[in-house]
């Protein structure tokens, strides 16, 4: 199982990410957020591209153009594309970058009509809550809708997962489960996360884990 910490605003954070064994750190390249990265990955871009942490990349709506930049400036893994972009969008970018879609997740939502016209020109997926905001709502959905679907390509489970919430992952099956994503009910303000509190919930998420692994042969 694996660990992205998204909207962190700082390189010490990403660097502690990494030691701690976190596979992802999110940048939320994107003004509108709260949590937005533009200012100080403007600053420090020669020192954001050595981080050996797998960055990702986080937009709205952007411009290909912008994205592709991005990519090569900052050394990113994928882009996680969290706005209206188009199946063709996704098509132009993916033979540069590894692309993730996301999509917000609300109670009526048919997920696998929603997907089905991204299936093959993304890598992964993620899951998020539906609201009027680009995530970081501290909000979860019910994931039983995504148990009922038959979503076939991997994806990144997130919306409003907090330190409490190792149980609920530990009930919740789906095959095609990769990745874990916590934001905004691991911070002391928005951007900045109590790494303390990943580290402990990071060690429990591997225990669980593989606990269940075992107890399943």
């Amino acid at each position: 199982m694996k660990l992205k910490v998204c909207g962190l605003t700082s390189i010490a954070q990403m660097e502690r990410a990494h030691e701690l064994g976190v596979d992802y750190v999110g940048l939320v390249l994107y003004a509108g957020s709260k949590r937005s990265a533009l200012p100080f990955t403007e600053a420090a871009a020669d020192e954001l591209e050595r981080v050996g942490i797998s960055k990702i990349g986080v937009y709205v709506n952007e411009d290909a153009a912008k994205v592709m930049a991005d990519t090569e400036r900052y050394n990113l893994t994928a882009v996680q594309l969290h706005g209206d972009e188009s199946p063709e969008y996704c098509a132009g970018l993916r033979d540069r970058v590894n692309i993730i879609k996301a999509f917000r997740i609300g109670a009526d939502t048919d997920i696998d009509a929603l997907v089905a016209p991204y299936h093959a020109v993304c890598d992964y997926f993620l899951f998020d809550t539906r609201t009027e905001d680009y995530g970081g709502s501290g909000r979860s959905f019910d994931w039983k809708l995504l148990e009922k679907a038959l979503v076939d390509k991997l994806f990144f489970l997130s919306g409003g997962i907090g330190p409490d919430d190792l149980e609920k992952i530990r009930s919740f099956y789906h095959p095609f489960l990769y990745c874990i994503d916590i934001n905004s009910r691991f911070e002391t303000e928005p951007g900045v996360k109590d790494m303390a509190v990943v580290a402990t919930f990071l060690s429990e998420l591997h225990a669980s884990r593989s606990g269940h692994v075992q107890n399943d042969h």
